[in-house]
């Protein structure tokens, strides 16, 4: 072990060498000027790594700067590469390594060698059925196949200097990938993909597509610090970012500079020195974007009261969004099910009166959203448009219930008492009199305040909060299943061989329970054959000859009477509906449609129809 005075003269001398910016590159034999986090990569091995310090060092230096971090550094975790899977589709189910037998081998023998594996979108090149395509990074190197029995050896290949596999260099020398799993965690679809988007286009409007390749990849962990997004071949990691960051992400990555207050970590480095490389990148401070300081950390206190009028207190790091802590703890009734885009009001909160006016006020588009809220009152608010301020330090929000509630505050008790002055000056003047009682006088019972009523149920979801919710997906789950009590009904009605004939009789059956008269007999054969000599009516004038059939009545017949048997399945379609719309949406969404987004649906219909389209010309080349 290092003794006190080596580690101060180590550390010394690392701070000499983090001061001498212009010499150190040449050096070092550095090819390019060092920025402070390469700077202290470089001297990483002059420092007192924790490897180095003893257990009583290692526990002094964690415990001065880590409880300032924000919470996104040193998230990304330690591995060596990442080994991207094609598999020509964004469409994954939630666990890869469950649906893929191929995937959950491979990241079996890779996982050993701290070697991470994650599904592309990238086509898959391979001929043989069984083998895939490969994309190694950050050595940038791809195996245009691999079948199962080559894992060994690329295991070995990965790991050593030994070329055992067929491979080439990649084209592109940059790529950015970015988590687009909705199946694995709705935010990493809503932020994810339309980041993904953003930054393709991007590549396209400044001409980059020869040089940066941007790849929609499966989980990489962190979904609350959606949208995710890695940078090789520097192996930063990004979070935090939205699609209105893609330019600045494109420029930071051009001009090889990091993004310090989106950065999670880096490859090959344990948590330790990702932190020291955050911490001497915050003291240098010469970067593209400047280091969060330590008020970045910063939190506020906010109450959530659910609707059995308990409370449940979270703490509030600055700049979150109130429905992302909502959904991240579970909050009922605080869904976001359109991403907090303002396509719905299912992030509806009612905010304490004493609060309104610290709260920015309602937009226009909040204000329409708000029509659909269930339970709104005239502080109900959408909590995606609240951010965690200092000003809104100890915000309390209610969960709405479907019977509006007022808003519990200690007005509620001052009111009481002012009903009756006497009484509450005698409370006030007994409870100062004795201190030491916790009770009250029967003589002043009265004047307490009344207890709280029962906490209203909760709300029900019916058919119409659903439409508000879910839009045309509740309208098509119940429209198909009346499709499929139709033909239900329409089989049985055929199986069983109803006919004209036993209609007429259960209705007679039914006038006679009733107590209606028996129908008239049929006339005489006389006088049907009189009948049929005579003039037609108008209605057997205008009746198309197929109508007039026996087979013809009879097929009319069996379809209105299996309408009108499917019309008494309404209550049962209905409940059905309210059970699995939620259901079935959330299983829309893994599929990426974006649903209670503007053009959502148009927008996976045209990936999906782009996605056919290439497998197509794919089978088509071979």
């Amino acid at each position: 072990m290092l003794s006190v005075r080596t580690i101060s003269a180590v550390r010394g001398m690392r701070r000499l060498l983090l001061s001498s910016r212009v010499a150190l590159p040449h050096a070092l034999g550095l090819s390019r000027p060092v920025t402070s986090p390469a700077l202290a990569l470089a001297v990483r091995g002059l420092s007192a790594t924790p490897a180095r310090l003893g257990k009583k060092d290692k526990m002094e230096k964690k415990g001065d700067h880590t409880e300032d971090l924000p919470t996104h550094v040193a998230s990304s975790g330690f591995y060596k590469k990442h080994v991207l899977v094609a598999t020509g589709t964004t469409h994954w189910d939630k666990k890869v390594e469950e649906s893929d037998p191929y995937f959950a081998r491979l990241s079996e023998v890779l996982k050993k060698h701290d070697i991470r594996t994650i599904a592309c979108d990238a086509p898959n090149a391979a001929t043989d059925p069984s083998a895939r395509s490969l994309l190694v990074l950050p050595d940038n190197i791809e195996f245009p196949s691999v079948s199962p029995p080559d894992f060994a050896s690329l295991a070995t290949q990965l790991t050593s200097a030994r070329s055992v596999l067929k491979s080439s260099p990649a084209t592109h020398k940059t790529h950015i990938l970015v988590c687009v799993h909705g199946a694995r965690d709705c935010r990493c679809g809503d932020i994810g993909r339309p980041l993904y988007e953003a930054l393709k286009a991007e590549v396209q409007r400044k001409g980059l597509e020869s040089r940066i390749q941007i790849r929609a990849v499966s989980h990489v962990g962190g979904h609350k610090l959606a949208g995710n997004a890695i940078v090789y071949p520097s192996g930063d990691w990004y979070g935090l970012m939205q699609a209105n960051d893609a330019g600045t992400l494109l420029d930071a990555v051009v001009q090889d500079e990091v993004i310090w207050n989106k950065w999670r970590g880096r490859i090959a480095m344990h948590k330790e020195e990702q932190t020291e490389l955050y911490l001497a990148a915050s003291k240098a401070g010469t970067h593209q974007q400047a280091a969060p300081t330590s008020a970045a950390g910063e939190t506020v206190e906010m109450t959530f009261i659910l609707p059995n009028d308990t409370e449940k207190t979270f703490q509030m790091p600055l700049g979150a969004s109130l429905m992302e802590v909502g959904r991240d703890n579970e909050m009922p009734n605080i869904e976001g099910t359109c991403g907090g885009n303002l396509e719905c009001a299912t992030c509806h909160v009612i905010v304490d009166p004493a609060f309104a006016e610290k709260l920015p006020p309602v937009s226009e588009e909040e204000e329409d959203m708000l029509e659909y809220a269930i339970g709104r009152t005239p502080n109900s608010r959408l909590s995606c448009q609240l951010t965690a301020t200092r000003e809104i330090n100890g915000l309390r929000v209610m969960i709405p219930t479907a019977v509006p509630r007022k808003f519990p505050s200690m007005a509620d008790y001052r009111l009481s008492w002012q009903a009756d002055p006497q009484s509450s000056q005698r409370l006030q003047q007994r409870a100062y009199s004795s201190p030491a009682s916790t009770t009250i006088p029967p003589s002043t019972a009265g004047s307490a305040p009344p207890p709280p009523p029962p906490p209203p149920p909760p709300p029900k979801r019916d058919f119409k909060s659903l439409m508000r919710e879910y839009g045309p997906i509740a309208t098509g789950v119940y429209l198909s299943l009346s499709f499929l009590t139709f033909c239900a009904c329409l089989t049985s009605i055929v199986v069983l061989g109803i006919d004209e004939a036993q209609i007429k009789r259960w209705f007679a059956l039914v006038r006679s329970a009733v107590g209606f008269p028996p129908a008239v007999d049929a006339k005489p054969v006389a006088e049907v054959a009189e009948d049929a000599t005579s003039e037609p009516t108008f209605w057997a004038k205008i009746t198309p000859e197929w109508m007039r059939s026996p087979t013809t009545r009879h097929a009319i017949t069996t379809v209105l009477l299996a309408m009108g048997m499917t019309k008494l399945f309404m209550p049962v379609k209905l409940g059905i509906t309210v059970a699995i719309t939620p259901f079935v949406a959330k299983k829309l969404r893994s599929f990426g449609f974006q649903l209670g987004q503007k053009g959502g649906y148009k927008t996976a219909a045209t990936q999906i129809r782009t996605e056919v389209k290439e497998r197509a010309a794919k089978r088509h080349a071979q």
